[in-house]
């Protein structure tokens, strides 16, 4: 017991604490920094995505004359039904 309360007390000890904290806080730091990254090009890229979806569908289905007049008409009737 009386070893390790001596080994706690040396500058060599303490000096590879403060190291080994360092170190664990910019891993942690450069970890988040990637999260982050990762996080917003994920969500950049299903949005356009998305975005590229839908305006190939519009473009695939505007030569559909009725389509639109038929969704504004059942829209209407839907506050009918409520």
């Amino acid at each position: 017991m009386r070893a390790a309360l001596k080994l706690l007390q040396t500058s060599t000890f303490r000096l590879a604490a403060v190291y080994l904290t360092v170190f664990a806080i910019s891993v942690g730091a450069v970890l988040a920094y990637i999260y982050w990254n990762t996080a917003i090009l994920l969500e950049r890229q299903t949005e356009d995505t998305v975005e590229a979806e839908v305006q190939g569908l519009a473009e695939q289905y505007r030569f559909i004359p009725y389509f639109p007049s038929g969704v504004d008409f059942r829209c209407s009737e839907m506050w009918f039904l409520l």
